[in-house]
């Protein structure tokens, strides 16, 4: 059951984070160029996000393949940090327009807190659905203890 709901909410987090990347090229677009050509911080806030998004995409579909728990934990971990990255770009980071009706503000930082507070509810749920960490310290104990052992024999 469990490795089920792993695998399923891996699968949602891939597709949630390549929604997001493509997104940020479409639907939730930042500023379009001034008139005269250049780009406003918004547009930058946007690049980075994506790139975060797709990054973040990418250690979802990696999880996918690993049954380590601990490795698992590891890639949880970092999908973490670049989902705090997600949330922290637009507005905080790299700062947005001044004007509230901007579509960098009504549209792009919305999406990516949207999307930021949904994949660490499915992280949390990942990292905790797992088996327990002491479990898993546990048997990586045990079986350095049965190799310890078995040179001891030799």
């Amino acid at each position: 059951m469990r490795t089920n709901l792993n695998r399923y909410l891996n699968v949602i987090i891939v597709i949630l984070g390549l929604m997001l990347t493509f997104g940020i090229f479409t639907v939730f677009a930042p500023c379009d160029p001034k008139e005269d050509g250049t780009w406003m911080n918004c547009h930058y806030a946007g690049l980075a996000t994506a790139a975060e998004a797709f990054i973040f995409s990418v250690l979802g579909f990696v999880a996918l393949f690993i049954n380590n728990g601990t490795y698992k934990r590891f890639i949880y971990g970092a999908m973490m940090v670049v989902d705090i990255m997600i949330l922290l770009v637009p507005g905080t980071l790299i700062h947005l327009c001044m004007l509230e009706e901007m579509r960098c503000n009504s549209i792009m930082k919305p999406a990516a807190y949207l999307f930021g507070i949904i994949f660490f509810v499915i992280l949390v749920i990942l990292f905790f659905a797992g088996r327990g960490s002491r479990a898993a310290a546990r048997e990586m104990w045990d079986k350095l203890e049965e190799m310890e052992a078995k040179k001891k024999n030799k």
